[in-house]
């Protein structure tokens, strides 16, 4: 094999590294994100329009869902707060103020 030979096959196989590097720097920097994408956008299809076939609801559904939720600890806080504004039915205690002054038992 003479010069020539042996600089055309260095020719070839920089061509093939410099392909396979472009491949590459294609598949990280542009397919990827892509797919990436796509399945960002699949699941949040699916978050909004839900699938009855895998038991997932729509967006809607958890909303109202949520509120129907939020009404009852509405009522629960309500009747909590109630009851410490009357604890077991009797009036509150009135306070009895203490006088200025270090609190008992300290010195």
């Amino acid at each position: 094999m003479t010069l020539d030979d042996w600089q055309a096959i260095g020719i070839i196989c920089g061509a093939l590294l410099a392909l396979l590097t472009l491949v590459g720097v294609l598949y990280r920097k542009v397919i990827r994100p892509v797919f990436r994408s796509m399945k960002l956008a699949a699941r949040l299809l699916e978050q909004l329009v839900g699938d009855p076939d895998d038991g997932i609801p729509s967006l809607m559904e958890r909303l109202a869902h949520f509120d129907a939720q939020q009404g009852e600890l509405a009522r629960k806080l309500d009747a909590h707060l109630e009851w410490h504004a009357n604890p077991g039915g009797r009036p509150a205690k009135a306070t009895v103020p203490r006088p200025n002054g270090p609190a008992p038992g300290r010195r």
